[in-house]
């Protein structure tokens, strides 16, 4: 306490209005305090300014001294504008600002937050400023003391320059040293001796430049106006090297200063007498300091590039240099860094893209014992990202690592505001270029930022450093400096090239890259220390491969961006101590692992650019010993390449979105700021992006829209803006509701609280939730969820508590507990022997510290023999910062690193030991209390390394206030602050792992739109982010061309490596891509593009490629590749335009149809092909109006057709519903591509479905693009009211443009003539100027092909088979001709077999003689189903059995992985072939996706449902109908049956042309003398022949299956559980023989063994000679099924029901 008397001073403060353009600053209140007499004044001045005035004025009267805080340059200028003839004005003045840098050198004055601002202790309350001066003035007179006491010269130095005799200072300086000024010889040699270097450790005299010192001492001490310069110069070098901070107002005061010290201390003389410019500025001499290596690295004899790099950044130059990956390019500006930040206390911001890099230098740094480096990223806690931000401000931070989103965070601009920059870094520069690979458009926002926070002054230096910059991203880089800053580099431009990595190309499909990888890691880890690491393209990819590897016995884990911050620290930490051997990581580990003996890494998938994938590469082999490179390539990861930077794209229309959003906001608020989140924007129904607000890049594709805009001019963005809710519920949920209900709330207010509150109740520990997630939620703007957010805390239901999440060692080696008491006992020991090694620290003198015998101490004193350096000085380092809370001083003692071994240590203000040891005491008891709390807080029994605690500092803050002693100890104001200290200790001395904890927030952008920049964002503001796109497209095919050269020859693929980064982009293109240079504009592979776009024919690649999107009808004959064109269109639409898959909708007409579809576009496009919705009428309108059908549903037409009608009405009416008004959006959302397959067969319903999908009644904006392909030709579903006019509506509603496919791929000349001849009768055509013609390729082969070889007799002519007119109603004859014709031709094949030939009739019924001679004469056969006998698939027995097995079963599965649980449950052959075939469908729609149990039975449902039929081998024996969309080697077309009435007439023939086209190689018809109305109009290469021939009674063979109505269907079921029956039954298989046995009016079924397995209805009758009868198949029945009268009588829930088949002469 200061003991002299009371201060004869009037201390005043002015509140004031800042000046404007229009008027002048206005005083609006004033303070005023006399400490010698007590009086205080306080006054409201804004209405009685000149009254207040002379108050103060009279206040004034007896003063010596005016007394004040920058009152010399704010207080008495505006109080001599005011009022010029105050007697105040002839005082002394004495301004607590001026003197605070001389009192606290190391550390301006605490309470000095914001350049000269004083923190006050109220709000505008001028009075309380002045207490707070007089409290300042005060701890300055005490430093003084304090001072006089230790270093007597250096205060007679601050008296002799800045008070001399007769200054107002005089008598402050007076009263603490007793003495007058120096004379200016004596000033001159005590300056000198001041500045004489004192530490042995620096090889060097002087502490500053000696020639610069003797023109200061010569010449500057000569002018008063540099007395003061020279003293804040003086009294910062005095404790310069870090730690220390030239307060920001200083610097803009005197900026004489700033440039006195750069002189003294920056700038090399050159003298070779000057030691400090010999060994400051000297390289190597800096190196060795701080680096302990003996020189840089060599590339050549004499010639360094690292060297000339460092002299470079340590002389302030702009420096642009490229050093291969572990050629020490880091080093080149941390070494600059280092030496700026001891010579001037300088900050140098290092701008890095990753979090994984930035910890990894940090960490680096701190294992050399370099203390100041720190970063600021999301792997901080809250309270390690505050320690960070005070230590920028209070200077012990000299290299700070950020992320360039950085630059517009309000704290970050807050902290370095109060620092001098000493350089600009960019790490990893080429993500400034728009060429780079890893282009980030917040780099584009540097220039701007380092021009405003420089405003007008002269740039820090700027340098930009990369492994991997090829010609053209060097020249971006230097335009975009050149062009913001008008700044040039000095470039350092290296090779690229590792000599000691071997890099090699391997082939490696997907299935077998995991073996490879364990391979690769025994052939290069087996016998070898080291590590490796695995890249692989996605996050599940490194899951999914660290798992498997950790199964094969390898320590490994995963790294991606999702992982928690501490779990990616703690990763890191354990890959570099060797604790991990491999690390399988996406590119988010690319760039910033520093591992030195990295012996393997390798790319299990191949990554999107060559630069990525040597900075990835070149993780290896940094202690320079060999090391290998591979590559795992298949070539279907380029297209997933491809797909990832298709889907980052940001389209023109998005950008022109976004901007008439914020244009819209803006002009609703008049132009003024604009404060909004990314969320915001998108979640408005009116913008209308690729992209949805909840898609996981959303925020980055804004933000990235937002900087485009802002380079052109459309808007400028500001500095983000975050806001904090409050987010800690306040009561349990049962209790929240019971509040809830209390509260009266509305309904809606109601629905709203409880969606937020269960939103909050079920958020993760350590989630962050975006107010954008509440207003998804709510569907309300976000003032109103701001709103809400307030409303419950003021209810209680929410507290404005932070949050924290912690992790802790419980019941285990090692725990937190056991941490914290060896921790207390190492402190209680070092406490112990620093006294004994720095003695003299406590005098305020700098103490050598060597940390090994240290250490070595420590483990004797405590046990710990693993104890180790690192660890003693983390403790060290966690000490320093306990300080008294009413100190002024930000540390008890400080620390400062000479090299490895060696620190110093110097005690602060005053403190001692015992003190010191004090204040560790306390920290020990908090510690000790916080972790009792934290324990107990676990749930009984816990035992893990890790056990997540969540907590607040509200109830840690509750710890001290608890305890009665910590509550006397620590005042209220502190205990916050002591709770994060105590927190970082206990996380820094790794006793607990600090995490994040849930919060609630808003991050805003600020953002200012040019109100004078007219129109829409056009292409030719698009064209510069295009080109980056179209480079990142280039960068993907030259990495395919390395990995196709490196398979080949590994030294071809390293030549193309040297090309591309030495030769200009033009000269490489024509090196390695002559004659190619058009594959480079697309987004897939030139394989993937040929076999998309090569293969077709000139029309159906104009289909194919239509880049316009232009509605299109496709009008295509048969055979011309409909199914082609629209799998090809997909796959072009999927690899070309890189459309999502999730964007196309594909529909068909049957399941068989969509599965040939997908099949084909999985055989051409892979896995892209998934997500491509390719689905049936039935299955799309079930999807869109959630319709399922249950167990033992029947399911028929008609309730299907409900199914569409409810879909279309959906559709239709669902924007115009008064709650839904964007249900139809909602359902549609992100369908861009409507691909309609059979176009010619759709109906009415159908029709409206499409129109509805395809958004023909909404706005243009809202459509999508439509393709229809079909042919009027082959409209046979007549009666289901298909017609031509659905075609033709089609062009007129949508302006469909009309494309022709008339080249016919399938059948041969003289059946494609055959087929022009019949159906070219028909009127009314669409095609009929464009008649079907044979393919190109095979113009000039033989009309008949080559069976016009083969088959002398036909020579590949069509055959009419004419069959007497007697034959017609049997069909006895025509079975015989077509089939003795089938089996001539087939005995003809080179490999003859029945397969893919097929006989087809007009109806079931004609096919009877058939089945009976493929029966006689063994011919294997398949009867395509017919409807009416058909056994619904989903009530079968084998069916069932499968799908209650797949009810029960919990686990999530693959199809593969579902067919293999299922084989038990397989019942014979048939359901085996059944279930593989219709699992390979479901692989092909779902790939390996995992399933539930419950979504593979929907499925099978669906499937079953529209299951036409299973094909099975042998001859295909079915009716027109069922063949459509089929093909056959052989087809023979029956006759009978077919429909000539002028009504039917035309129809008929669509329906035999479509008969006639299923053919490839032979057509074979058959008619009747008495006329078949269209094979007599067949013309051109046909040939006739007359059957002859007896009549066969074998084929007259009847035969039946029975109906459902036909069986006593619960004959069973009235059966008790025991009965023999349902045992009898079980044992039965389809196939099985079964027997009729007459009983009265019905007949029973029994078993081969005799026993009853059922009963036929009375009103089946055989109508059949019964010859054989066999089981058809066993349906299940349960008890609902039957009506409410029957159901009592049944005796078991379920049973089994056998549906026999019949077959014998016909009667």
């Amino acid at each position: 306490m200061d003991s002299s008397p009371p201060l004869k001073a009037l201390i005043f403060d002015l509140e004031a209005v800042p000046p404007t353009d229009n008027q002048a600053a206005r005083i609006i209140k004033l303070g005023a305090l006399r400490p010698d007499t007590g009086k205080t004044l306080e006054l409201n001045t804004s209405r009685n300014l000149v009254d207040a005035l002379a108050q103060l004025d009279q206040l004034s009267e007896g003063a010596t001294w005016v007394l004040g805080h920058n009152v010399i340059d704010h207080d008495l200028p505006l109080l001599k504008t005011n009022a010029p003839g105050l007697a105040l004005h002839d005082l002394g003045v004495i301004d607590t600002l001026r003197l605070s840098p001389l009192a606290f050198p190391r550390n301006p004055y605490h309470r000095l937050i914001k350049d000269y601002k004083l923190i006050r202790e109220s709000l505008n309350s001028p009075l309380a400023d002045c207490h707070s001066t007089l409290t300042l003035f005060q701890d300055q007179k005490a430093a003084f003391a304090q001072l006089w006491t230790a270093d007597p010269k250096e205060l007679r130095c601050y008296q002799s320059l800045v008070a001399p005799s007769g200054s107002d200072l005089e008598a402050v300086f007076f009263d603490a040293t007793q003495l007058p000024p120096l004379a200016r010889n004596e000033l001159s040699i005590a300056i000198q001796d001041l500045l004489r270097e004192s530490d042995p450790m620096y090889e060097r005299d002087l502490k500053v430049c000696r020639t610069r010192l003797t023109k200061l001492l010569d010449h500057d001490l000569s002018d008063s106006e540099m007395h003061w310069p020279v003293a804040y110069a003086l009294a910062w070098l005095r404790v310069s090297g870090g730690n220390s901070v030239l307060a920001p107002w200083v610097r803009y005061q005197f900026p004489a200063v700033t440039q006195l010290i750069a002189e003294l201390r920056d700038v090399p003389c050159g003298n070779s007498d000057c030691q400090y410019c010999n060994t400051t500025h000297n390289p190597r001499s800096e190196l060795k300091r701080y680096f302990g290596f003996p020189d840089f690295r060599y590339e050549k004899d004499g010639e360094s590039l690292q060297y000339e790099v460092v002299l470079a950044g340590m002389r302030g130059e702009n420096v642009l240099a490229i050093l291969a990956t572990g050629g020490g390019k880091s080093l080149c500006y941390q070494l600059p860094a280092l030496n700026r930040y001891h010579r001037n206390g300088s900050l140098t911001v290092i701008v890095s893209p990753l979090q994984s890099l930035m910890k990894d230098q940090v960490d680096g740094l701190l294992e050399r014992n370099v203390q100041c480096a720190a970063s600021l990223n999301g792997m901080l806690t809250m309270p390690e990202r505050a320690n960070v931000l005070e230590k920028i401000q209070m200077g012990d931070v000299g290299i700070l690592l950020v992320s360039p989103e950085q630059f517009r965070n309000k704290a970050f601009r807050s902290a370095i505001k109060q620092r001098q920059i000493g350089a600009w870094i960019f790490d990893e520069a080429h993500c400034l270029s728009k060429w780079g690979n890893d282009f980030r458009p917040d780099y584009l926002y540097a220039s701007r930022f380092i021009r405003e926070y420089h405003s007008g002054q002269p740039y820090a230096p700027i340098g930009c450093f990369t492994a991997t910059a090829k010609p053209d991203v060097l020249a971006d880089i230097r335009a975009h400096f050149k062009d913001g800053l008008g700044i040039t580099f000095q470039e350092f431009l290296g090779s690229h090239e590792r000599n000691n990595l071997s890099f090699s190309v391997l082939p490696c499909t997907r299935a077998e890259k995991w073996p490879r990888v364990h391979h690769l890691l025994d052939d290069n880890l087996g016998s070898r220390e080291g590590g490796a690491v695995i890249f692989v393209s996605s996050r599940k990819s490194a899951e999914e491969l660290s798992e498997f590897l950790v199964g094969q016995s390898w320590p490994c884990k995963h790294f991606h961006a999702g992982l928690a911050p501490n779990e990616k620290a703690d990763i890191q930490d354990d890959f570099k101590s060797g604790k991990l051997r491999v690390i399988v990581a996406t590119n988010a580990f690319g760039m910033g692992v520093d591992k030195s003996d990295i012996r393997l890494v390798v790319h299990a998938d191949i990554p999107g650019s060559l630069e990525n994938y040597l900075q990835e590469a070149g993780r290896a082999g940094r202690d320079q010993d060999d090391a290998q490179c591979v590559l795992l390539y298949d070539p279907q990861d380029i297209e997933t390449q491809f797909g990832l930077s298709e889907r980052s794209k940001l389209s023109l229309r998005d950008i022109q979105q976004i901007l008439r959003k914020l244009r819209f906001e803006s002009s609703k608020r008049k132009g003024g700021e604009l404060v909004i989140t990314a969320g915001e924007i998108l979640m408005d129904a009116s913008v209308e992006t690729s992209f949805a607000a909840e898609d996981r890049d959303a925020e980055t594709k804004v933000t990235t829209a937002v900087a485009w805009l802002e380079r052109s001019e459309y808007l400028k963005r500001e500095e983000n803006q975050t806001r904090i809710f409050p987010a800690r519920p306040g009561l349990t949920a049962q209790e929240a509701e019971q509040r809830l209900v209390k509260a009266n709330l509305p309904d809606r207010r109601l629905a709203e609280f409880k969606a937020i509150l269960t939103f909050i109740y079920e958020a993760g520990a350590d989630e962050r939730i975006n107010t954008d997630q509440l207003i998804a939620l709510t569907a309300q703007s976000h003032e109103e969820v701001a709103g809400i957010l307030k409303q419950m805390e003021q209810m209680g239901l929410l507290i404005n508590d932070s949050q924290l999440t912690l992790y802790v060692r419980h019941g285990i080696a090692g725990s937190s507990m056991q941490r914290l008491g060896q921790t207390l006992s190492l402190e209680k020991a070092l406490f112990e022997l620093l006294p004994e090694l720095a003695p003299d620290a406590e005098q305020g003198g700098w103490q050598d510290l060597n940390l090994t015998p240290l250490t070595t101490g420590l483990r004797i004193a405590t046990g710990q023999k693993d104890l180790l350096p690192l660890h003693v000085l983390k403790l060290l380092r966690s000490l320093a910062q306990d300080r008294d809370g009413e100190s002024q001083q930000r540390s008890s003692f400080e620390l400062q690193p000479i090299n490895r071994d060696y620190l110093k240590i110097h005690i602060s203000g005053g403190y001692t030991w015992a003190k010191i040891e004090a204040f560790g005491k306390k920290r020990r008891v908090i510690a000790s209390k916080i972790m009792d709390f934290l324990i107990d807080r676990l749930a009984p029994g816990a035992r893990s390394k890790d056990l997540l605690i969540e907590t607040t500092f509200g109830q840690l803050v509750g710890v001290i206030e608890g305890d009665l002693e910590l509550s006397q100890l620590i005042p209220t104001p502190q205990r916050r602050k002591a709770v994060e200290h105590v927190l970082l200790y206990l996380h820094q001395q790794e006793v607990i792992i600090l995490n994040h904890g849930m919060t609630v927030m808003r991050r805003a952008m600020t953002i200012e739109v040019n109100a004078e920049k007219k129109g829409s964002y056009l292409k030719d503001d698009y064209l510069r982010l295009d080109e980056h796109y179209r480079e990142k497209c280039i960068q993907v095919h030259v990495m395919r061309e390395y990995a196709e050269h490196g398979l080949k020859e590994m030294a071809h693929a390293l030549r193309l490596v040297f090309d591309y980064f030495s030769q200009s982009k033009r000269d490489f293109i024509q090196t390695h891509f002559p004659g190619r240079e058009d594959v480079l504009k697309l987004a897939t592979s030139e394989d993937s593009w040929k076999s998309i776009v090569h293969a077709l024919s000139a029309s159906q690649r104009l289909v194919v490629a239509d880049n316009d999107d232009q509605n299109r009808l496709v009008l295509a004959g048969p055979g011309s590749g409909k199914t082609r064109v629209i799998v090809h269109r997909i796959a072009y639409l999927l690899r070309v335009r890189r459309v999502p898959a999730s964007s196309i909708i594909a529909l068909a007409f049957n399941r068989h149809a969509a599965t040939e579809i997908r099949r084909r576009l999985l055989t051409l496009v892979g896995a892209d092909a998934y997500g491509v919705s390719v689905m049936t009428y039935h299955g799309m309108s079930m999807r869109l109006t959630g319709t399922r059908f249950e167990r033992g549903e029947v399911v028929d037409e008609e309730k299907l057709k409900l199914v569409i009608e409810s879909a279309v009405r959906l559709l239709e009416e669902g924007g115009k519903g008064d709650g839904d008004d964007d249900l139809c959006e909602q359902l549609l959302r992100g369908y861009r591509y409507i691909m309609v397959d059979e176009y010619q067969d759709i109906d009415e319903m159908q029709y409206r479905l499409v129109s509805a999908l395809s958004g023909r009644n909404a706005e243009e904006d809202g459509q999508l693009c439509i393709l229809a392909v079909g042919d009027d030709d082959q409209n046979i579903y007549d009666f289901r009211d298909t017609n031509d006019r659905y075609i033709e509506k089609f062009c007129e509603e949508y302006g469909a443009r009309i494309s022709y496919l008339v080249e016919n791929y399938r059948s041969s000349s003289n059946i494609i003539n055959a087929s022009n001849s019949v159906i070219g009768v028909n009127p009314d055509r669409l095609k009929l100027e464009h008649p079907i013609r044979i393919d190109k390729a095979r113009v000039e082969l033989p009309t008949g092909g080559h069976w016009e070889v083969r088959d002398p007799q036909r020579q590949g002519r069509v055959l009419r088979i004419q069959l007497p007119s007697s034959d017609r109603k049997m069909g006895n004859l025509q079975a015989q001709a077509v089939a003795q014709e089938m089996r001539r031709l087939i005995d003809l094949e080179d490999e003859p077999g029945w397969n893919n030939c097929a006989v087809l009739a007009r109806n079931h019924a004609y096919l009877k003689p058939l089945r009976a001679w493929c029966e006689l004469n063994d011919v294997p056969y398949f009867l395509a189903a017919d409807k009416e006998t058909g056994l619904q698939v989903m009530r079968q027995r084998g069916f069932v059995r499968v799908v209650n097995a797949l009810r029960i079963c919990e686990l999530p599965l693959t199809p593969s992985s579902a067919l293999h649980m299922l084989t038990p449950h397989l019942m014979d052959e048939h359901w085996a072939i059944f279930f593989d075939t219709a699992f390979m469908h479901l692989t092909v729609e779902v790939g390996d996706c995992q399933l539930s149990g419950r979504a593979v039975v929907d499925w099978l449902y669906e499937y079953a449902r529209e299951l036409r039929h299973q094909p099975r081998k042998g001859l295909y024996l079915g009716t027109v109908h069922s063949a459509k969309g089929l093909e056959f080697r052989h087809v023979g077309l029956l006759d009978s049956g077919w429909l000539d009435s002028p009504q039917k007439i035309n129809d008929e023939r669509r329906l035999y042309y479509v008969g006639m086209t299923r053919a490839e190689e032979t057509l074979t018809l058959c008619e009747f003398s008495s006329g078949n109305p269209f094979s007599r109009q067949v013309s051109g290469a046909v040939l006739k022949s007359n059957f002859v021939g007896e009549h066969d009674a074998r084929l007259d063979k009847g035969y039946k299956q029975l109906s459902l109505k036909e069986i006593d269907l619960s004959y069973a079921g009235r059966e008790h559980p025991d009965s023999g029956i349902h045992a009898a039954i079980a044992d039965l298989r389809p196939n099985d023989p079964l027997f009729l046995k007459p009983d009265h009016e019905r007949f029973l079924i029994l078993d081969g063994q005799g026993r009853e397995v059922g009963r036929t209805s009375k009103a089946f009758t055989p109508g059949i000679d019964i010859e054989q009868c066999q089981v058809a198949g066993i349906l299940v029945r349960y008890t609902e099924d039957n009506g409410e009268e029957y159901r009592a009588g049944m005796k078991v829930d379920t049973w089994e029901v056998v549906v026999p088949r019949i077959s014998g002469r016909s009667l």
